[in-house]
């Protein structure tokens, strides 16, 4: 969040919440152009570890169903080789089961891909509308390897939490990182050049 509000998406904003999609799932927030950190410097970025399945696995956190467990990077082949269909999609041969591999397989038309496209997108799209309800943000920030894909997901992704959050003040605006790979490296540079 330090990185995208010096140099990135978050610039200007005063109140955002961030999602990072990466080999796990980051979060941070900021409100009224501070970010929170908590008595245990924990307040908001923990999100990866907000529930979006009750009956889900077991993460390495403790906690059952975490949308990190479910839709981060590193969970991707571990939850395919759950179905039995994962068996006669294209991606049971991939050499790297990736978020791009996926999303290629999803736009080939592969009947598994779709499907599992389907289920990643509603709890990536859960865990935004619990970190809005829980925060209250005017802005969504989206960042990670996820988001080289945003021409395509972003318009899903948006259209999903928008019929999902209770916000009667109107809509949370989304925006994407211009660098999605380089966020924390932006935060740690900002960090750096603050201390000199």
């Amino acid at each position: 969040m330090i990185g995208e509000s010096a140099y990135g998406a978050a610039k200007g904003q005063k109140d955002v919440v961030m999602v990072i999609f990466s080999t796990g799932i980051g979060t941070a927030v900021m409100i009224d152009e501070q970010v929170l950190r908590g008595k245990h410097h924990q307040d908001g970025v923990l999100g990866g570890h907000l529930t979006t399945d009750i009956r889900g696995p077991l993460c390495n956190c403790g906690n059952r169903g975490c949308l990190e467990e479910h839709a981060s990077h590193r969970s991707l082949l571990p939850r395919a080789r759950e179905s039995e269909k994962f068996k006669d999609s294209v991606l049971f041969s991939v050499e790297e089961m990736s978020y791009l591999a996926v999303i290629d397989a999803w736009q080939s038309g592969d009947s598994y891909a779709q499907e599992y496209m389907n289920e990643l997108i509603s709890h990536w799209s859960a865990g935004i509308v619990n970190l809005i309800h829980a925060y209250d943000p005017e802005t969504v920030i989206l960042s990670g390897g996820l988001m080289k894909s945003a021409h395509v997901l972003l318009p899903i992704i948006e259209e999903r939490v928008h019929s999902m959050t209770w916000t009667p003040w109107g809509k949370v605006g989304f925006f994407v990182s211009p660098q999605p790979d380089a966020s924390v490296l932006l935060g740690l540079s900002h960090l750096l050049d603050s201390e000199q």
